[in-house]
């Protein structure tokens, strides 16, 4: 998977239906300070009342973009390029957002485009190792081709 790839897709119908209506009252006070602008060039309405306008119609906005970042929530998206290694839900499985327990992870993301490998080396073979050495990994199922890398870590102690 790429960075950014849709990983799910939660349904958020509550948070959905208060964008609808967020968007309705959005709409109204843009109307409405609109008009009450045009009205206000021509002195028509005083200052306050114009600037009551204002503030609701900001105020809305406001409203409408927090719940439409809400609502960015529903699509959860890989973080990085990797490979998913774990699923901890279902389809149709109620996901528990951390504010009634504890919180859950949805998927394990592992990023493989380096991997990091930890091996215990006997003692008597510990003085041979140094950092910036180029070692080959064997592996049982593929012994033939051997993958190269290079230490660049040490403990620089010997478990007993």
């Amino acid at each position: 998977m790429k960075k950014g790839d849709v990983l799910a897709l939660l349904d958020i119908p509550d948070v959905n239906k208060q964008v609808d209506e967020a968007k309705a009252n959005f709409e109204l006070a843009k109307i409405a300070y609109e008009r009450w602008g045009r009205l206000r060039e021509h002195d028509a309405v005083s200052q306050q009342e114009y600037d009551d306008k204002v503030g609701a119609y900001k105020q809305t906005e406001a409203v409408l973009r927090r719940l439409q970042d809400q609502q960015g929530f529903g699509k959860v998206v890989a973080p990085f390029d990797g490979i998913v290694t774990k699923r901890s839900i279902d389809n149709g499985d109620l996901v528990n957002a951390g504010n009634g327990g504890t919180g859950q992870a949805l998927f394990t993301v592992a990023q493989i485009d380096k991997l990091r490998l930890y091996a215990y080396v006997p003692q008597n073979r510990a003085a041979h190792i140094h950092v910036g050495d180029s070692v080959d990994i064997l592996r049982t199922d593929a012994a033939d081709k051997p993958a190269t890398g290079q230490i660049v870590r040490t403990s620089g102690a010997i478990d007993p």
